[in-house]
């Protein structure tokens, strides 16, 4: 169903893939991943169009959300991506890093490890790195 839907609509000339929710900021990429729905990912970034480092109103991007919510099938999805940003930080200046070392979710850190360009000493605004996240 969802796939269906969604590859309608996205081959819809008059579709704006990037258009946001009013009240969140969230793309359909954003509600995709939230929701864990792998098929609809794939679709999306099948699409050049889909902007998929763009950040909600909260500074937060796919990829941060599925750390957050430990949804690993799609992280690997989205670190194995050309075109995600894995660096691409939220308005505090967290990486996917930081919130996985935060979560003490050493799945997500195992895996953002092993991503090409990773930047493993970056400090957000309070001055912790990510290790120091993981000891906080």
């Amino acid at each position: 169903g969802h796939r269906e839907t969604v590859k309608l609509l996205v081959n819809c000339p008059r579709v704006f893939l990037n258009t946001r929710n009013v009240e969140s900021g969230y793309t359909a990429f954003h509600f995709a991943v939230m929701r864990d729905q792998e098929e609809v990912i794939e679709f999306l970034l099948e699409d050049e169009r889909t902007n998929v480092n763009l950040a909600d109103y909260s500074g937060w991007r796919p990829l941060h959300t599925a750390v957050s919510e430990r949804h690993y099938d799609i992280l690997r999805m989205l670190v194995a991506h050309e075109r995600i940003s894995v660096n691409e930080t939220t308005y505090m200046g967290k990486t996917a890093l930081h919130i996985a070392a935060s979560n003490e979710d050493s799945y997500c850190v195992e895996t953002l490890l092993e991503a090409e360009g990773i930047l493993v000493n970056e400090r957000y605004q309070r001055g912790l790195t990510p290790l120091a996240c993981a000891e906080d």
